[in-house]
């Protein structure tokens, strides 16, 4: 999520989060077809110290509905199945990519 926002501040942290981002699509396709996948998972809202010192007080309490324990809980028990049922989906529709569109 911190690479969709613009908040003073936070200008290296969020731009780190897009690179990571297009560099998981990168690797997918350089290095996909020798079986190497990368993924992002978002944890979820979480309030963080870096997230209380920057982010605006109206923003954050829109934002930080999760905790550390549901995080966790969340990647832990990712319903894989459901995932893979969506894959047909998810590569016809090319979902798997952070990107602009202009219309």
């Amino acid at each position: 999520m911190a690479s969709q926002f613009l908040v003073s501040g936070t200008s290296a942290y969020s731009t780190s989060k897009l690179a990571m981002l297009r560099f998981s699509v990168f690797t997918n396709v350089e290095d996909g077809a020798e079986g190497i996948l990368e993924y992002s998972v978002h944890p979820g809202a979480v309030p963080t110290e870096l997230a209380t010192d920057v982010m605006p007080k109206a923003m954050a309490s829109a934002l930080w509905i999760d905790t550390l324990a549901l995080s966790g809980n969340t990647i832990r028990e990712l319903d894989m199945e459901e995932l893979f049922s969506m894959k047909d989906e998810i590569v016809e529709k090319d979902l798997r990519k952070v990107r602009m569109v202009v219309e």
